[in-house]
């Protein structure tokens, strides 16, 4: 769906960033973390164009994104259908796609409402359904959560995730809110010193642990080694990295009723 090869950014003289290389599959959810001025809303824009990237390559299939990067834009004059009107067609989107959208995102229930009399929440549906009509296959989102009442957070994470199952979108996510990406992102990639990497997948990181019902972690452990797999075992618990167990490996486990469970985002960010 989008893959990144060695990408580079500079704003100026400050290199923002630094062969950014990763690749997102068909209806998966990327969550993209990092501290503020670490680059994430500069890699969106990268993606999406609206950057030209220093050099590396950009592959994205269908050649079009959707974004919500910071504010949702659009016409605060004009009536919610409106606003979505004017973007089916400047897209070339099919009428069907936005009465479709507006159905899912619940913006038919607020079609003939002025766009800057929407709540917080209804603004952030309306920035949503606009980069939906420009793509239906990868969409871009910074921050989608940020001002929402604890209802409105769930009803657009909600949302997010049955657009990824049910129309297979893709979804790159920005967030400083661990939880809200845990609830449904598929992936974790951290943004630092210009540098992106797989929060899970490193080579200092144990991102997963293993346990049983009624088998100490010094069985489990040693099961581990038996089949010439590395781990750690800390505090009574056997961590490990998923990387290196193949699918036939993982399969073995299930089957002897040896869950493999991954860590808590906020703990694997902080290492």
């Amino acid at each position: 769906m989008l893959k990144l090869e060695k990408v580079c950014f500079r704003y100026k003289e400050h290199e923002v960033l630094q062969d950014v290389t990763f690749s997102i599959k068909k209806g998966e959810i990327l969550g993209l973390i990092g501290d503020n001025g670490a680059g994430k809303s500069t890699l969106m824009k990268v993606i999406c164009g609206i950057r030209n990237a220093e050099s590396g390559t950009i592959s994205i299939e269908g050649n079009r994104v959707g974004a919500l990067i910071e504010e949702p834009s659009f016409y605060p004059k004009m009536k919610v259908k409106e606003n979505m009107e004017f973007f089916r067609v400047l897209y070339g989107a099919t009428v069907e796609s936005l009465e479709e959208i507006m159905e899912l995102t619940g913006l038919n229930k607020f079609k003939n409402e002025k766009s800057n009399r929407l709540s917080v929440g209804m603004k952030k549906r309306l920035g949503l359904g606009i980069a939906l009509l420009s793509s239906d296959k990868l969409v871009l989102l910074d921050e989608p959560t940020s001002g929402l009442d604890p209802s409105g957070i769930r009803d657009i994470l909600n949302l997010i995730k049955k657009l990824a199952d049910e129309k297979a979108i893709s979804f790159i996510i920005s967030s400083h809110i661990f939880q809200d990406l845990e609830s449904i992102c598929d992936a974790y990639y951290k943004l630092k010193d210009k540098v992106l990497f797989d929060v899970y997948n490193r080579e200092d990181v144990y991102g997963y642990y293993v346990e049983k019902d009624g088998m100490a972690s010094e069985e489990i452990a040693a099961y581990i080694k038996e089949k010439q797999c590395q781990c750690n075992v800390k505090n009574n618990t056997v961590y490990v990295k998923c990387e290196v167990l193949s699918q036939a490996l993982q399969k073995q486990f299930h089957e002897k009723g040896i869950e493999i469970k991954r860590r808590k985002l906020e703990e694997v960010y902080y290492e």
